[in-house]
């Protein structure tokens, strides 16, 4: 009978000083899993017990989310990758997985650190559709997070099952639904962290310098995802020289944290052991 294991809860530090947290489950080779923007370590956790059979995981908290140090007035995303740079020391991991702006994260590490093998699932990158930030920062401005929630996953689109309903339909959608309990508690300080990041996609995002990724890697997309989306994943794909492109026509951009974490782990498991 399988044991269950638990989540252990574990600090580093990073090159500035900031202390980054992590969670860490399983045995094997250490496999560092760096999460997509407003999430954290805690939505990963399913995915995270799908890996600890053949890796030690280790799922960072990025800055601003747990006790890890905030995102601050310099925050970019070369301070992301410092943050996981430090971990890869501290744990001895040689594995990246990255979803969503994890795995922008987890591109642009490994074109300056050593990594065996990357993995990626839907990688953020440019362009994206930005009509709806505007708003989601006024939103923000008069502490209003509900309404700018509601505009940040309508104004991505990431789930197309929403793509078709009014934004005031959504709205109390939301309100019956999400916005209650400790999630939604999480969630209205996890926008705060939104701006700052996609901000570091607009301005940093540039495939052609994924030419330099010499890392084995997996490129991951979900068919029920938005296209643009693919179209991401396909243009690094073209940029990392070693490179493979999977795409899952039953997944949507949620499928690691969300939807799908065994499906998910199953094709990461292959690539890693492979």
């Amino acid at each position: 009978m399988a044991v269950m294991q638990s989540m252990i809860s574990r600090t580093a530090s990073s090159l500035d000083g900031t202390s980054i947290s992590y969670e860490t489950i399983g045995s094997g080779p250490g496999l560092v899993l760096v999460h997509g923007t407003c999430r954290a370590a805690e939505h990963y956790r399913p995915l995270a017990e799908k890996l600890a059979a053949a890796f030690t995981v280790h799922v960072m908290n990025r800055r601003g989310r747990a006790a890890s140090g905030a995102q601050g007035k310099n925050y970019s995303v070369a301070k992301e990758c410092e943050d996981v740079t430090a971990l890869l020391r501290e744990t001895g991991s040689s594995l990246l997985l990255g979803h969503s702006y994890g795995g922008f994260v987890g591109l642009e590490a490994a074109r300056n650190c050593t990594l065996k093998k990357l993995a990626v699932y839907e990688p953020a990158g440019w362009p994206l559709p930005m009509e709806w930030a505007a708003g989601f920062e006024r939103a923000l401005e008069r502490k209003d997070e509900l309404e700018a929630f509601t505009l940040f996953v309508k104004g991505l689109g990431m789930d197309r099952s929403i793509a078709n309903i009014p934004k005031a339909a959504l709205k109390i959608l939301f309100r019956l639904t999400s916005a209650r309990g400790a999630e939604w508690q999480l969630t209205k300080k996890l926008l705060h962290t939104v701006i700052p990041e996609i901000r570091e996609v607009m301005h940093q995002s540039k495939t052609e310098n994924y030419r330099g990724v010499k890392a084995h890697t997996l490129i991951m997309a979900g068919r029920k995802t938005p296209d643009y989306m693919q179209n991401i994943a396909a243009a690094v794909h073209d940029a990392v020289p070693d490179s493979t492109l999977l795409m899952l026509p039953e997944l949507n951009h949620n499928a690691p944290d969300l939807h799908a974490p065994r499906q998910v782990a199953k094709h990461v498991l292959e690539f890693f052991t492979g």
